[in-house]
C-alpha cells in the first residue's frame, strides 16, 4: 500500500478511523486473536497494580528508613552522609550502588515486605558504613557492627527485627569468636560510643591508609582499639584517663565520671593530663562524661584546649545513655583533635560548621547557648537552629555586635557568600517552621496546616508574588528549613492563593490603622506597574486620605507589594472632583477645568502648566492610567492656553 493511499484512507475516515479500521482488518485475519484480549486486559491490569504497589511500598521503605539514618547521621555524620533509594529487580541476589549522592537498593521485588526492610538495611549499612576503610577493619567485626546498627534502625519494627535477628544475628552467635564480636559491637553501643568514637576513628582510615594494603596486623589493631574503648566505658571505679597507642591509632579516652577524683584533684588534674598527651603525640582526645555536672567540667576542659591553642578542631555528639535502673542520663562525647599534628578528617560541611561555631562562639561548648539543629549548602546558606537555657539572647549573642561573629564564621569556612541564619528554638513545631522558613514573614502567610501524623507543613501564601525569595534558588531555603525541622514542607499552588488585587486589599487593610479599626473603609482599589491607589471614605473622618496617609505603615506595605507606591485617594460624588482625588499627586490649585461627557465616559482635564501635567500623568502614563481604572473614565490631561 502506497504513502498515498494510506493517507487518503486517513483523509476520508480520520486517524480514528483509520485505527479501528486496522483492528476489524486484523481481527478478520485472526479470529481467535479476539478470545486472547480478556486475558491480555487482565495481564495489564495485574502489571498496574504491581506498578502502583511497588510505588506505594518504595516511598514507605524509603521513608522509614531514611528516618532511622536521620538518628545515626546526628551521631557521626561524616559516615552515615548519604540516603537510601530504591529500585526493582526480578532475578539475581540485591546489591547497592551510589548514584547522585545516594545509596541506590537494588531489591528483589519476590519478597514480602519485612524480608525487604531487613536486608535493605544490611545492604545500606554494607555499602555506605566507613566505606573506604572497611578493607582496613577485621571483617568479623564489621559484620557485628553492620547487625549492631540494624537492630538499632528496625527496633520499631517487629516482622523485620525478627527477620533480622534470624537471618543476620543467630548465625553470629553460632560461632564464638563471630559472637564475642557481636558482644562487643553491642556494648559499645549500648555506651553510646559505638558511634560517636569508635567509627569516627575507623572513618578516617581510609583516607590515611590510601593505597596500602590491608594486613592482619592493622585489621587485628582496629579490634584492639575497640576493645580498649570498651574497657574504658565498662570500668565502675576509675576515671583517669587511658590511651591507646598504635600504628593506626594515637587516642585517649577520658571518661571523667568519678566525683572523688574530681572533688580531691580538681580540673587542673585534667588539664595536665590533657597537655601531656597533646604534647607526647596524641593525635586525638575523646573526653566523655556523664551527667549535667560532669558535662558542664568536659565543656569546659574542650573549651580551655582551644583558648590556649593545644586542639584544632573539637566536635561534641550529645547523646542520652540508658542506666541500669532504666532511666536515660545526659552524656556527651567531645572529640579534641591535636594542633600540634595534622588533623586528618571526614568532615561533613555540618561537621565544619559544628567545629567552627565551637571555636568563634564558646558558650556553644560550655552550654550556654545549645546548637539544636543544623543544615547547610556550603556556600550558598546555613540554617542553625539555637536556644538558651540563662536568659542570654541567642540571636544576638550568635550574630554578634555588628554582625561580627557571622563575618568571622564565614572567613573561618572559607564561604563569604554564605547566608548564616540562626534560628530561635521553639517547642511548637508550627512556629519553629515559620522561624525555619526565614526570609518568610508571619504576615505573608495566608493559611499554614500541619499535619501530625505525616509531620507535613502545608503553607498557602497570600500571593505568588513572595514565593521566589521564599524557596530560595533551587528550593535551598525550603530543603534546609525541612532539614532543621523535621518536616515535609509545601506550598500551595497559584490557583489557591489570591490575586494581586485581593492581596493588596488585605495588605491595606492591615497595615493601615484607620482601616484596620474600621474608621475608614475602601471604595475601590486598584493596582498598575509601581502603582496603587486606593480609593476610601468615612462617615466619622472628614479627609480619610490624607488620615489613612499619617497613619500607614508604608515600609510594610511597599515590602509586601513589590515596592509599589501607595496614594489614598479621598471618596467624592462629584466625578469632576472625583478625577482630580484620583489624579494626585497632581494639587488641586493646579487645576483650570474638568470637561466630562457622561454619554462617552471620557474626561479632559485642563492644568496650569507643564510640571502640573507631569503629575498628573506620571512616570510613562502610570499615574492617569490608574486614575482612570479608578474613576471609569477615560481621562485626558491638558495645558490650558
Amino acid at each position: 500500500m502506497s504513502l498515498e493511499v494510506i493517507v487518503s484512507y486517513v483523509a476520508s475516515f480520520g486517524f480514528g478511523g483509520v485505527v479501528v479500521l486496522v483492528f476489524v482488518w486484523y481481527f478478520i485475519r485472526n479470529p481467535l486473536a479476539m478470545f486472547t484480549i480478556p486475558s491480555q486486559l487482565s495481564s495489564v491490569l495485574v502489571r498496574l497494580r504491581l506498578a502502583n504497589h511497588r510505588n506505594v511500598v518504595t516511598k514507605k521503605l524509603e521513608a522509614t528508613l531514611n528516618s532511622a539514618v536521620f538518628t545515626l547521621k546526628n551521631e557521626t555524620p561524616a559516615v552515615f552522609d548519604k540516603s537510601i533509594r530504591f529500585k526493582w529487580i526480578k532475578d539475581g541476589n540485591g546489591f547497592a550502588d551510589v548514584s547522585d549522592g545516594d545509596i541506590v537498593l537494588f531489591i528483589k521485588d519476590n519478597m514480602d515486605t519485612e524480608e525487604i526492610v531487613a536486608d535493605a538495611t544490611m545492604l545500606y549499612l554494607r555499602n555506605s558504613v566507613a566505606l573506604d576503610s572497611r578493607p582496613y577493619v577485621e571483617r568479623g567485626l564489621l559484620e557485628a557492627i553492620d547487625v549492631t546498627l540494624a537492630q538499632r534502625i528496625l527496633v520499631g519494627y517487629p516482622n523485620a527485627y525478627e527477620h533480622l535477628q534470624r537471618n543476620f544475628v543467630d548465625p553470629l552467635l553460632d560461632i564464638t569468636e563471630k559472637n564475642r564480636m557481636y558482644e562487643l559491637a553491642s556494648t559499645l553501643d549500648e555506651y553510646g560510643v559505638l558511634t560517636r568514637i569508635v567509627l569516627a576513628e575507623y572513618s578516617t582510615l581510609g583516607l590515611r591508609l590510601k593505597g596500602k594494603s590491608s594486613t592482619t596486623r592493622r585489621r587485628n589493631e582496629t579490634v584492639n582499639f575497640a576493645t580498649f574503648v570498651e574497657r574504658v566505658v565498662t570500668r565502675e571505679a576509675e576515671d583517669v584517663p587511658l590511651r591507646f597507642r598504635g600504628n593506626l591509632f594515637s587516642s585517649t579516652v577520658a571518661l571523667i565520671a568519678n566525683p572523688a577524683t574530681q572533688s580531691v584533684r580538681g580540673i587542673n588534674y585534667y588539664k595536665r593530663k590533657f597537655r601531656h598527651d597533646i604534647e607526647s603525640g596524641v593525635r586525638v582526645i575523646h573526653l566523655l562524661a556523664r551527667g549535667d555536672n560532669h558535662i558542664g567540667e568536659v565543656r569546659r576542659l574542650a573549651r580551655w584546649a582551644l583558648r590556649i591553642d593545644l586542639v584544632a578542631r573539637v566536635i561534641p555528639r550529645n547523646f542520652a545513655e540508658a542506666t541500669s535502673e532504666g532511666r536515660s542520663v545526659r552524656a556527651i562525647c567531645i572529640s579534641c583533635y591535636s594542633a600540634k599534628l595534622p588533623t586528618i578528617l571526614q568532615l561533613t560541611p555540618v561537621d565544619e560548621m559544628y567545629s567552627s561555631l565551637y571555636e568563634i562562639l564558646p558558650e556553644t561548648l560550655t552550654g550556654e547557648l545549645e546548637i539544636v539543629e543544623i543544615a547547610r549548602e556550603p556556600n550558598v546558606r546555613s540554617k542553625i537552629v539555637i536556644r538558651s537555657y540563662d536568659g542570654i539572647n541567642p540571636i544576638s549573642r550568635c550574630v554578634g555586635q555588628d554582625g561580627e561573629n557571622v563575618k568571622a564564621l564565614k572567613t573561618r569556612l572559607h564561604a563569604e557568600n554564605e547566608i548564616v541564619d540562626f534560628i530561635l528554638w521553639k517547642p511548637d513545631i508550627v512556629e519553629l517552621v515559620k522561624r525555619a522558613m526565614y526570609p518568610l514573614r508571619e504576615d505573608e502567610i495566608l493559611e499554614l496546616d500541619f499535619d501530625e501524623s505525616s509531620t507535613v507543613v502545608r503553607i498557602s501564601l497570600w500571593s505568588n508574588e513572595f514565593l521566589g525569595r521564599i524557596i530560595g534558588k533551587d528550593g535551598t531555603n525550603v530543603r534546609l528549613a525541612e532539614k532543621v525541622t523535621g518536616c515535609r514542607i509545601l506550598f500551595e499552588d497559584k490557583e489557591s492563593m489570591l490575586s494581586p488585587k485581593e492581596l493588596a486589599a488585605r495588605v491595606v487593610a492591615r497595615y493601615v490603622k484607620p482601616i484596620s479599626e474600621d474608621q475608614v473603609r475602601i471604595v475601590r482599589l486598584v493596582r498598575h506597574p509601581r502603582q496603587l491607589k486606593v480609593l476610601v471614605d468615612s462617615e466619622s473622618i472628614q479627609c480619610p486620605a490624607i488620615d489613612c496617609a499619617r497613619h500607614a505603615d508604608f515600609e510594610r506595605i511597599k515590602s509586601m507589594l513589590s515596592g509599589e507606591y501607595v496614594t489614598f485617594v479621598d471618596w467624592d460624588e462629584n466625578d469632576c472632583k472625583q478625577i482630580g482625588n484620583a489624579l494626585c499627586p497632581l494639587n488641586s490649585a493646579d487645576i483650570v477645568e474638568c470637561k466630562i461627557n457622561e454619554k462617552r465616559k471620557t474626561a479632559t482635564v485642563f492644568v496650569l502648566n507643564d510640571k502640573a501635567q507631569q503629575d498628573a500623568v506620571g512616570y510613562g502614563g502610570r499615574n492617569v492610567k490608574a486614575a482612570e481604572a479608578l474613576t471609569g473614565f477615560r481621562i485626558t490631561v491638558k495645558v490650558y492656553d
